[in-house]
């Protein structure tokens, strides 16, 4: 029997579902990937509040501190003087019950692929940014969105505000000036795989992140992945399963292995 062929929203054939439509290889991303703007749009807005995949987390009010100087570095302002304060408010998101950051298990690790970034701000609406939390801090943000859901800025600027620029009623305008460098791209475009850099694979961050937790960590990461692992029903999904922790780690992969196969038995 062949294979059900995976399609978009209007049936169109996918031809590849792991790489998004690129102005060449690692250049910026198209706007004409229809496929990407789909499930983009699936994503952030198919299950409110939460999607399926990110169904706990946790935040905390906080400032983020340069300690040394790392001027040599970066130009960013907030990283320009040691002592200096910023405010912060990180979210600590899981996607699996372990403990010990199992969820980081079979992660690939690259800090410059945005399309691992997904922004949640569906679950409150289109006035996310209003939020005092989601506010831009260094600047008031200007624009001419008014309604919505929770358009609480709609005490200043009411439903009587003008919704497009220019206009002669004062309105917040353009400033002609590129906000950033231009980017030279070369190449085709397309979906192109990613170039695979130092120690930019599948498995091994994650096998890092193991070789660095204590035996009591090691121990609960093992048990509560086994755990969740030994009541699939099928045995080639576990295999498949144990192969990512075997390529992370080879004791991490036996240890993982030998507690489903136990729990399996009894």
């Amino acid at each position: 029997m062949s294979k059900r062929v995976l399609t978009t929203e209007s049936g169109a054939p996918v031809a590849d579902n792991q790489n998004s439509a690129s102005a060449g290889i690692g250049g910026p991303l198209l706007l004409q990937d229809q496929h990407l703007l789909e499930k983009l749009a699936r994503f952030n807005r198919e299950r409110i509040p939460e999607r399926v995949v990110h169904a706990r987390g946790s935040g905390a009010y906080g400032y983020f501190e340069v300690t040394d100087d790392v001027t040599g570095f970066t130009h960013a302002d907030f990283l320009n003087t040691v002592g200096k304060r910023t405010e912060v408010f990180p979210r600590f998101s899981t996607v699996a019950d372990s403990l010990g950051g199992a969820d980081a298990a079979g992660y690939r690790f690259n800090p410059f692929d945005v399309t691992k970034v997904w922004p949640h701000r569906y679950r409150l609406g289109v006035n996310h940014t209003l939020l005092a939390v989601n506010a831009p801090k260094a600047t008031t943000a200007r624009n001419y969105g008014r309604d919505g859901f929770m358009a609480s800025n709609s005490t200043t600027q009411g439903r009587a505000a003008k919704n497009y620029e220019p206009n002669s009623y004062d309105g917040p305008a353009e400033t002609g000036r590129a906000l950033s460098a231009p980017l030279p791209v070369t190449g085709c475009t397309g979906t192109h795989e990613a170039p695979q850099h130092t120690k930019d694979d599948d498995f091994y961050q994650a096998g890092e992140l193991y070789r660095l937790m204590s035996p009591e960590e090691r121990s609960r990461l093992v048990a509560n992945i086994a755990g969740g692992l030994a009541q699939v029903s099928r045995d080639d999904v576990i295999e498949k399963n144990l192969a990512h922790f075997h390529a992370a780690d080879p004791e991490y992969g036996r240890r993982v292995e030998e507690a489903v196969h136990a729990l399996c038995e009894d």
